[in-house]
């Protein structure tokens, strides 16, 4: 709660706590300034953030330890043609990975259930080196996916187009 009246500044916050007594209530107030302005500082990191990611032509999606989608950048959308209202449901990567694999958005691994169970490691930060691959779809793009695990338990994924280059390394190479 800000402090109302008191002619301090507003942002002073306090935490007040009710301690219920036999004939009354005491109240008692802690100082949460330190906690307010934390927390205004990582609104305002992950603002910065946000529209730095906003900028890149590659796709990014970072999946928290609960392992759902908490960023993303309108590239992702673009690159892997995925609509916005299923982003922001904050899927899990294996939601994420089996709407990709449904869209037909990504190569179909010979072995479905192993290649996700590689991926596990990857989602728990255990494997340590991370993912890395080139996708063909179907539908002739080539995508180069990154996926780097971090120790909390979160990672993160990279989708870049590289079809252009490609297309120009293949004529370089038949000419």
């Amino acid at each position: 709660l800000p402090l109302q009246g008191s002619g301090r500044a507003p942002d002073d916050w306090y935490m007040v706590f009710a301690q219920p007594l036999a004939d009354g209530v005491i109240y008692t107030a802690v100082s949460a300034a330190r906690e307010v302005a934390a927390d205004a500082a990582l609104g305002a990191f992950r603002q910065t953030l946000t529209q730095t990611f906003a900028s890149l032509d590659c796709g990014l999606a970072i999946f928290d330890q609960d392992r759902a989608l908490t960023l993303f950048n309108p590239a992702l959308t673009e690159i892997l043609s995925l609509p916005v209202e299923f982003v922001i449901t904050k899927p899990t990567l294996f939601t994420f990975l089996d709407r990709l694999r449904e869209d037909r958005r990504m190569p179909e691994p010979r072995n479905y259930k192993d290649w996700r169970e590689n991926l596990t490691e990857l989602e728990g930060g255990a494997s340590g080196h991370g993912y890395a691959a080139t996708w063909t779809l179907a539908d002739g793009q080539v995508l180069d996916v990154t996926g780097r695990p971090h120790g909390n338990g979160a990672c993160a994924l990279i989708f870049k187009d590289i079809t252009n280059e490609m297309a120009w390394t293949r004529r370089i190479r038949a000419e």
